[in-house]
C-alpha cells in the first residue's frame, strides 16, 4: 500500500488534528462528552500508531518545529484569514503568503505558530 503525498503544511496540520483529538479522548470528560452527543471514541492505540506514521512521514524540520510548538502551545496551527493570525489576532504582512509558499516554514511574527492559509 502506497503512501499519498500530502503537502508537508497539511501534513502538520493532521498531526496537530489528530493531537487534539487524542488529548479530548484521554480526558474521561470528553469521552463522555462524545457519547452523549452520539459519536463513538475510536481506539486510542490505534490513532496513536496513525499519529506516529504520520509523523515519521513529515519532514524532520516540520516536524520539530511542530512538536516545540505543540508543546507551548495547545494549538501549534494558526490559520489565516484576512491576513490576520487566529491564534494572536496579529495582522500579518503583505509577504507572509509569498513566504508560505516556498520551502521556509510560514510563521506567525506575533506568535510564532504555524500559518495555515485556508
Amino acid at each position: 500500500m502506497s503512501a499519498i503525498a500530502v503537502p508537508t503544511s497539511h501534513g502538520v496540520a493532521h498531526l496537530n488534528d489528530l493531537d487534539r483529538l487524542l488529548v479530548e479522548l484521554d480526558h474521561a470528560d470528553g469521552r463522555s462528552a462524545l457519547k452523549r452527543l452520539g459519536l463513538e471514541t475510536p481506539g486510542l492505540a490505534k490513532l496513536r500508531a496513525h499519529r506516529d506514521k504520520l509523523a515519521q512521514s513529515l519532514d524532520p524540520r516540520w516536524l520539530h518545529l511542530y512538536e516545540r510548538l505543540h508543546s507551548r502551545y495547545p494549538r501549534a496551527i494558526a490559520a489565516v484569514r484576512a491576513q490576520v493570525c487566529t491564534g494572536c489576532f496579529g495582522t500579518l504582512p503583505p509577504t507572509a503568503r509569498g513566504r508560505a509558499q516556498g520551502e521556509e516554514a510560514p510563521i506567525c511574527q506575533g506568535c510564532g505558530r504555524i500559518l495555515l492559509w485556508i
